[in-house]
Order: C-alpha cells, then structure tokens, then sequence
C-alpha cells in the first residue's frame, strides 16, 4: 500500500484559534490514508490541539519564534529542517503569513511545492501591522499558489493582480461539520444551568482575546446595553493576549456579575446553543469559523461591516459600521436578539461550507501537485 502525501502545515500554535479550527476540521475528515498532516508550530509551549493532532497520525515540530533580532536563527532553523526532516515532504501550506517569504522560499529551494494562506483582511495599513506587511509583501512573488478564506482575504494579501489570477491562487472556504452546530434545546439548558444564568438574555462572542477582535468597545456596547435593561449577559468563549485588558475594562465599569468569560473551551457549539445572539465588532476580519458555526445554529449576528460580506449566508446577519457608535450597536443587538433560523442548514451547503466538500476539494488539490 502507498504511503499518504505528507503535508507540512506551518502555523503560529495549534490552539482553539478560527484558523486552527478550521485546519483540524479538514485533518479530521481529509482521508488520511491518501494525505497526512505534519505541523511546524512556532512555539515550545503544547498547544490544544497537539494531543490530538499525535492520534491522527501528524508530527509536530517547533521552531523559533521569530522577531528582528533573530532573523538569522530563524532562517537557519528551516535550512537545517529541510536538510535533516524536510526530504518526505513535496507540500508545504504555510499559515503564518508574517515570516512566509522566509520559509516558502527556502522549502522552493529544496523542491517544495508552496502553498501560502491567508486568513484575514487588512482594512488599511498603519503603523501597529506596518512590520507584518513588509515581511509578508514577497510572499505573493514567492508562493507557488495563493490560497483565501474569502476573496477578500485573498486581495487584501496578496493583491489583486495575483489574488484574481485563478490558475494560481483560490479561495478554500472555512469548512464546518453543519450538523453539529445545530440548535438543541436540551444543552441550551444545561449550559445556561451550569453557567448560573436564569431568566438572562445571552449576548455571546467567541473568539480569541486579540486586539483585532476589538472586546474593548463589545464591553463598552454591553455596558450601554446595561443602562437601558439589566436583564443581559455577555458571555465570552476564548482566551488570549488581551484578557487582562478585558477583565481591566470590565472592573472599571462594574460588569463583573454580567460578563462571563468561559476560556478555551473544546465544545464550543455547546455554548453558542446557549446564546441568543452573537455581537462580533472587528477591526478587521477574514472570514471567521466562529460565524460559519453560529449560522449553523441558526443563531442572530449583529458583525461588524470590516468583516468579509461574503460571510453572510442567512438573512438574520446584520453587518454596522463601527463609526456609528455604542448606542446605535446596542440597540441593534437588543433589536435582533432571539431571531434564530430554525433550518439553517440548507443555506451553508448550499454555500459550501460542509467540511466534507471542502475535504475533498482540498485532498484532491494536494493530490495533483506532488
């Protein structure tokens, strides 16, 4: 029997972030008899998914995080991991776009194939992902093939010229098994009881604590929504960087009985059944997992309009511009909530989105180019 491709997939960490998830959603459904999964994470720490990832059959490898200052560890580690481990692999689909001119180019010289992905959407470049644009510009020169979450993903990295150049650069969608998002009653209750909630309005978030995802102003939205009735609970899934700033922000205005902050949690479909709406203000966005699942839910979404238009699939996704303020982003919330679809589900396949599909289209891709 032939061995299965060997796949590299370089990513930051392999925790319970969008892109994460979406990766192992295609492992756990690709046919890992004909491709397998290696991973190259970023970080010496374990990860949520490594445990997993090692019963799959995958490999992980870790490499140097990198910064300016180590510029030349970092390339060395990548030559001396093609001249020692790299020689199986013919693919490698590189994640991390800030450092991916720097190791699709060095797996091009060892024979690779190149696959480079991106995950979000610059709205503008300023000063704060100035560095990650100039280290990631060359990518678009480098990379074999160019691959999005959605086609504005696609453009705002790579650029139109090659983003749109379809016989080397696609939009992969963000594939999710639709049938376990589905609404049941029966867990609504049984979060929202182990969560103490009672007779509370849910509004929810999930996703990590980045500044990207911009929990600050959803804090200060919540807080206006407070004001008017306090009959709400925000609920927050996820973890990250800026928890402190978060919990700082939630003592200053004397939320902490109304927000309710979950962590990494591995059952996330549990929790969005126990919300009554999602509020999703970014910055800027791709086109999340966590919205794909929560229209697989059939739950309400007030998003913000810097996310992908393309992520709209049910007509009870209701995008505002940030600029229009806190008062008329609470209003808008208490407006929507409790609208949720009952059958959902047509629509995503319709769509796309069931991670079988997307499996497949993914395995045979990898299958004609090695």
């Amino acid at each position: 029997m032939a061995k299965p491709i060997r796949v590299l997939q370089v990513i930051g960490q392999m925790n319970r972030g969008g892109a994460e998830s979406m990766i192992m959603n295609i492992y756990r459904n690709i046919d890992r008899s004909v491709v397998q999964f290696d991973f190259v994470e970023h970080y010496q720490q374990e990860a949520s998914y490594d445990q997993e990832i090692y019963k799959l059959g995958g490999r992980i490898y870790r490499c140097p995080r990198f910064n300016t200052s180590n510029m030349i560890k970092y390339v060395l580690w990548w030559k001396t991991f093609f001249e020692i481990e790299g020689r199986e692999y013919r693919i490698i689909h590189g994640h991390i776009g800030s450092t991916a001119s720097i190791y699709l180019e060095i797996a091009k010289q060892n024979g690779l194939f190149t696959i480079a992905h991106s995950h979000g959407v610059f709205n503008q470049i300023n000063v704060k992902n100035l560095e990650y644009y100039i280290l990631s510009f060359p990518t678009r020169y480098i990379a074999d093939y160019c691959i999005g979450c959605s086609k504005d993903a696609l453009v705002s990295r790579f650029g139109k010229k090659r983003a749109l150049n379809h016989e080397k650069s696609s939009v992969l969608k963000n594939g999710i098994n639709i049938n376990n998002f589905k609404f049941d009653q029966e867990k609504h209750e049984m979060i929202r009881k182990e969560l103490g909630i009672i007779d509370k309005k849910v509004i929810g978030h999930v996703g990590r604590f980045d500044k990207v995802k911009n929990h600050i102003y959803l804090i200060d939205i919540f807080d206006e929504i407070i004001k008017k009735n306090d009959d709400y609970v925000l609920l927050l899934v996820g973890d990250g960087d800026q928890r402190t700033a978060i919990e700082n922000r939630i003592h200053q205005l004397r939320l902490e009985q109304s927000v309710l902050m979950t962590g990494m949690v591995s059952n996330v479909q549990d929790y969005i059944n126990a919300m009554d709406i999602i509020a999703f203000p970014s910055l800027s966005e791709g086109l999340p997992v966590s919205l794909i699942e929560a229209q697989a839910n059939g739950i309400p979404i007030v998003l913000s309009n810097r996310v992908s238009a393309e992520v709209k699939l049910n007509p009870n996704v209701f995008f505002l511009d940030l600029d229009k303020g806190k008062e008329v982003w609470a209003d808008s919330i208490i407006d929507n909530i409790g609208k949720r679809i009952n059958d959902p589900s047509k629509a995503l396949k319709e769509g796309g989105y069931d991670i079988n599909l997307v499996a497949k289209e993914l395995q045979s891709f990898y299958c004609n180019h090695v």
